[in-house]
């Protein structure tokens, strides 16, 4: 699979893509202070703003694969 920073160059394996009102991208990289310690840093929670919808969609994904157990409640 080849991508770029927002999207897919060469989808494969049943790829699609998302509404950005479903979901969100977020860039990550190493951080480049790493000794600030957690009340210097600051917190943002927008990606638990879709929680409600994606945990149990990703749960059921992970259920039908056979990496979590049917009985488990998340």
């Amino acid at each position: 699979m080849s991508t770029s920073v927002h999207d897919l160059l060469e989808p494969r394996y049943s790829c699609f893509w998302v509404d950005r009102d479903i979901a969100r991208m977020y860039h990550t990289r190493a951080p480049r202070q790493p000794k600030l310690t957690p009340e210097q840093l600051i917190y943002d929670g927008r990606l638990l703003s879709y929680s409600r919808s994606f945990v149990p969609a990703v749960s059921a994904v992970l259920r039908a694969s056979g990496l979590l157990p049917e009985d488990a409640s998340h």
